[in-house]
């Protein structure tokens, strides 16, 4: 799912951004919405939104 979200990204930010809220009980849809939100962000500061979102998930994916 987010191989196809990260194309659709790129003619269409809102149609991606759609796909992931549909999906948030996925951790990658969460992990990757968090970023994709953001505005005007350059790829390090879209790095450091993934690792810290990802840092965040973790617990959750431990206890299930």
């Amino acid at each position: 799912m987010i191989k196809e979200v990260l194309k659709i990204y790129s003619s269409d930010s809102v149609k991606a951004i759609a796909r992931l809220r549909k999906n948030l009980d996925l951790p990658m849809a969460r992990i990757f919405l968090e970023s994709l939100e953001l505005q005007e962000v350059n790829a390090i500061e879209f790095r450091l939104v993934l690792e810290m979102t990802t840092q965040a998930e973790l617990p959750l994916l431990k206890t299930c």
